[in-house]
């Protein structure tokens, strides 16, 4: 089971990823080279948090999370910031995140699972 700590971790990566993003894409008034070392820094700024992040919890939780909340950050900023709209079936879809995010961060971890035995799948390396 992923901690809070973990959460807000993962949270904290997928917002400078976001922010890498953001740079990447409306930065072309930057020379090349600033517009590269900023989105450098925001890069390995999200990297050093993910890297805490996967240290508290299960890897497949923990990556999923970023990835969802880079979703979630980059989709209000690009309603808020850069004025892109949604429509039902977007909603929907950002709905859907929350909800994931939701059920992988509440509830218990299977009893006396580790991050090697908490799936039921075989594992590559694993003895089978």
């Amino acid at each position: 089971m992923i901690t809070a700590n973990g959460v807000a971790l993962a949270f904290g990566a997928g917002f400078f990823f976001m922010l890498a993003n953001l740079v990447m894409k409306y930065s072309h008034n930057l020379p090349l080279a600033l517009s590269i070392g900023i989105v450098v820094l925001l890069a390995l700024a999200g990297i050093v948090i993910e890297i805490q992040a996967l240290k508290s919890a299960e890897f497949g939780t923990t990556v999923v999370i970023i990835i969802a909340a880079e979703i979630l950050f980059s989709s209000l900023a690009a309603y808020w910031l850069l004025s892109e709209s949604y429509g039902a079936r977007q909603i929907v879809g950002l709905l859907l995140v929350v909800v994931g995010i939701g059920v992988l961060t509440t509830g218990p971890s299977p009893a006396g699972a580790s991050d090697s035995q908490a799936s039921p799948l075989p594992a590559i390396g694993r003895g089978l």
